[in-house]
């Protein structure tokens, strides 16, 4: 008489390698991300709206680069660690890496990503807009309206240094108008305040106190190259 046999199915280890449903759509996802970052300074011309980009990008950069690695299986505490610290180069081993967990070798769209920021940054407001954008703003320099105003050209976008014109008019509260032409040399990257006398313009001392002050005529100018 024979004995019954029962067969025991084999236990099946989950595996830390293999591809994650939607790991690809992440990896791609992230290298998207870094390009709009070089977009952004290479077509802004400002300098405000590229950073503020910048630092969303980032943000969702790093917070993509965790769902990454875990969909992986991973841990993502060093992975987030070192986008945070350096975040290029941890961007290029995560790509490379993750063709050694099962999914798609994304290194040399890594590469031209990184490269299309460094672009971006070195190329700043070259492709659109011109080459300079200044704003102006003043303020009183004392109670009397003889003390004159400080203002402050800021050089806010473009890539080049410049010269900035502008009119400083003054209205007094007995009507009396009062302008002075100013020009100023605005250096990339950098703010300063230009005094503005007004102690020998006409009509000076007919002004009793100043009521409204306003900027006209802005023009900038770049040195031709």
């Amino acid at each position: 008489m024979t004995a019954p046999v029962h067969a025991t199915p084999p236990t099946i280890e989950p595996s830390l390698r293999g591809p994650a449903r939607g790991e690809d759509v992440l990896g791609w996802t992230i290298l998207a991300v870094v390009v709009t970052v070089g977009l952004a300074w290479l077509f802004s011309p400002f300098k405000i709206p590229a950073i503020v980009i910048s630092a969303l990008a980032f943000v969702a950069s790093v917070a993509l680069i965790a769902f990454d690695v875990r969909a992986y299986r991973r841990h993502p505490a060093l992975w987030v660690f070192g986008a945070i610290l350096v975040f290029p180069a941890t961007l290029l081993v995560l790509m490379h890496q993750r063709r050694r967990w099962g999914g798609t070798w994304l290194l040399p769209y890594a590469v031209v990503a990184v490269a299309a920021v460094v672009a971006g940054v070195v190329l700043h407001g070259k492709i659109w807009g011109p080459a300079a954008r200044v704003t102006v703003s003043c303020r009183a320099a004392g109670d009397a309206p003889k003390a004159g105003y400080l203002c402050t050209p800021r050089h806010v976008g473009g890539y080049q240094s410049a010269r900035a014109c502008w009119d400083l008019a003054l209205t007094c509260d007995n009507g009396t108008q009062l302008m002075e032409h100013v020009c100023a040399q605005v250096t990339l990257g950098e703010a300063r305040e230009s005094s503005v006398p007004f102690e020998h313009s006409a009509g000076v001392d007919d002004c009793d106190k100043i009521s409204a002050a306003r900027v006209d005529n802005l023009r900038v100018e770049v040195d031709p190259k």
